[in-house]
């Protein structure tokens, strides 16, 4: 009877060896072999494995990214900041420090500054004559989940993700949350609340009919609450209708409301 050994015939998806076909990629990757083989340094085995990525796995990095993670750094000014990927430059970015980069390729703005800063922009070849284990270097990267194509994944609701859309327009998710809602006088007069208010009173009719001082009533229909002196509201829409609304019959004031579309709750 034979061992079923664990995980067996299991492959690894690691890439072994990079996908393009890029000459000086190959160039590169065969150099980072020989001294990832030959080193102690992880340094080079971490340069060896980025060189195997995808593009998508190798995101950008701008100036301003590089100076905001360097800025606690100590003498950063006499390390060499390395990047498996692009360096691009940021014009929001007035001025740019000194530095000394290593990396892939450097888009031309980006390098035109960092040169006109009295900085050095060096390809990863060079990198490895001037420090073959990687010392006195930092290791960036660029941010992965960057991609729009990211808002996008996620699984099951409240996950905030992006929806797929086929096109754009008034009725393509348009729903609540994702514009703003027009409803009727009675929310439209919430934010209309007088500062002593006191605590929303429900009533069959929305209405509450209390003898305070001779008054006939109290519209709760628009504004939701009744002042704390037992007086009408005069922030809600509805009592301002009439000049004498403080003499309007309960029937008055329901068929007002109901005319200017309040609704019942």
């Amino acid at each position: 009877m034979g061992i079923d050994i664990e995980k067996h015939h299991v492959k690894k998806g690691n890439r072994t060896a990079p996908k393009s076909e890029d000459p000086y990629l190959l160039l590169l990757v065969k150099l980072y072999r020989f001294l990832a083989r030959r080193t102690d340094a992880s340094f080079n085995r971490v340069i060896l494995k980025r060189l195997f990525q995808s593009k998508t796995n190798r995101p950008p990095l701008s100036i301003s990214k590089i100076v905001a993670e360097t800025k606690n750094a100590k003498a950063v000014e006499d390390k060499i900041i390395v990047t498996v990927g692009t360096v691009t430059d940021d014009e929001r970015m007035l001025e740019v420090p000194k530095l000394t980069i290593a990396a892939l390729r450097f888009t031309r703005s980006a390098k035109e500054r960092i040169l006109a800063a009295g900085g050095e922009t060096l390809t990863l070849d060079q990198l490895a004559l001037r420090a073959p284990t990687g010392s006195n270097t930092l290791l960036l990267r660029g941010k992965r989940t960057a991609r729009e194509a990211y808002r996008h994944f996620g699984m099951g609701p409240h996950k905030h993700k992006k929806p797929y859309l086929t096109s754009t327009g008034r009725k393509f998710e348009r729903a609540r949350g994702r514009r703003k809602v027009s409803t009727s006088l009675e929310y439209r007069c919430q934010n209309l609340f007088d500062p002593v208010f006191a605590s929303p009173v429900p009533s069959r009719y929305n209405l509450l009919m209390r003898d305070s001082g001779g008054v006939g009533g109290q519209c709760v229909w628009a504004c939701r609450g009744v002042r704390a002196d037992g007086l009408l509201s005069t922030k809600c829409a509805v009592c301002l209708m009439s000049s004498s609304a403080m003499s309007c019959s309960a029937f008055d004031i329901i068929s007002k409301c109901s005319r200017l579309g309040a609704r019942q709750y």
